[in-house]
């Protein structure tokens, strides 16, 4: 498990929807500098004090990072008031967390909102999106000192430096790229990343001096970098009404897997078809899967929009609310290709601004189906 994962999910619930692009952006932007950097800095550790006590070093400061958490990390209200069935009531520790501003809620257990999440077509969008800009992001810091060996015959020191430069920028750029999310949307903000990505990948297909080349790798890891905040952006408004923070771990670990995938098939190409051409054809592939997120986002934000004709009139149901089987009364808008219960406009046991958990409104659905069987809607 990708201790990120965990994190990403943990974050997600402390935030509103509006804050969460600059909110991920920033844990998941500064905690992915630590790749540059200690390239850099462990082969120096190593050389002044030896391979078994900079790996001792590492241990110690792992194991002062963990006790920091263990001291100051705490979970988001609901949590703290629910603590797994044995605190408060589920909906007492709602109601509560919500005066403290939370919005995000786990809907059912925990294995439940992984497995409603991972059978949704979106959330496999959203991976593969992450799985290009973040996976991107790992493959090429491992496999970048040997394309600059290889193609530019550079010293180590150098290929060290170049993707030094790389990973840090990337990881660096993800914080304004969350503020950039949540100020322009992150559909907007991932379409215009992709195609800085694209852009850069294309300019070092074509690079023939290594200026041009490490030119494009930084226009690639500003687009990579900005895509990352981007996705966790989208994350929330896709996923997080069906299944909770589960979506932020499914698409954050699997996301990540790019990072194992991409290196052997970029090794493949190599071996395939030379050093020149097939470094070509390697950048050739991030290109091209950039322009592949690019239609994915494209295809995400129509199915966002409800297309004219499709959304049914307002309904007024009379049912009993799942949560505290009080009697209520819903005003839902039917739309097509969303859950079965469709969207709900108000409920008349909520506060304004308040919204209804996607498990509540599944069994509110499937009591309507339920009365319209017997025929005794009440509408």
């Amino acid at each position: 498990m990708r201790p990120s994962s965990v994190g990403i999910g943990q974050v997600s619930y402390w935030y509103p929807e509006t804050r969460q692009g600059r909110a991920l952006a920033i844990y998941a932007g500064l905690g992915n500098l630590a790749p540059g950097l200690f390239a850099l800095i462990i082969p120096v550790m190593i050389g002044m004090l030896g391979l078994s006590w900079t790996y001792a070093a590492w241990l110690m400061f792992l194991l002062i990072g963990v006790t920091v958490y263990a001291w100051l990390g705490c979970n988001a209200p609901f949590f703290q008031l629910w603590r797994g069935g044995e605190g408060e009531e589920r909906v007492a520790a709602v109601q509560r967390a919500r005066a403290c501003g939370q919005e995000l809620f786990p809907a059912g257990g925990a294995m439940h909102g992984l497995i409603r999440t991972i059978r949704l077509p979106r959330t496999w969008a959203l991976i593969f999106l992450y799985f290009t800009s973040f996976g991107g992001f790992l493959a090429l810091t491992a496999w970048l000192p040997t394309y600059w060996d290889e193609r530019f015959t550079v010293s180590l020191s150098m290929a060290g430096a170049f993707t030094m430069a790389y990973s840090v920028l990337s990881s660096a750029i993800r914080v304004p790229g969350g503020y950039l999310a949540d100020r322009f949307g992150g559909e907007q903000t991932a379409l215009a990343s992709f195609t800085v990505m694209g852009a850069g990948a294309v300019l070092v297909m074509s690079s023939t001096t290594l200026p041009v080349a490490v030119a494009g790798c930084m226009t690639m890891a500003l687009g990579m970098g900005t895509a990352n905040a981007a996705v966790f952006k989208l994350v929330p408004r896709y996923l997080a009404s069906i299944g909770g923070g589960a979506g932020a771990g499914w698409v954050g670990g699997l996301g990540a897997f790019g990072g194992f995938v991409l290196p052997p098939l970029l090794g493949t190409f190599l071996e395939l078809f030379g050093r020149e051409q097939g470094y070509v054809l390697c950048f050739t592939l991030f290109a091209g899967l950039a322009v592949a997120c690019c239609l994915v986002t494209v295809l995400l934000v129509r199915t966002a929009e409800v297309p004219a004709g499709i959304a049914a009139e307002l309904e007024s149901w009379q049912v009993i609310c799942p949560l505290d089987n009080r009697p209520a009364e819903v005003v839902v808008q039917a739309i097509s290709g969303e859950m079965p219960a469709g969207r709900l406009v108000r409920c008349s046991l909520l506060e304004a601004g308040e919204t209804c958990e996607a498990l509540c409104l599944e069994q509110v659905a499937a009591q309507k189906r339920a009365l319209e069987e017997t025929g005794n809607t009440a509408c």
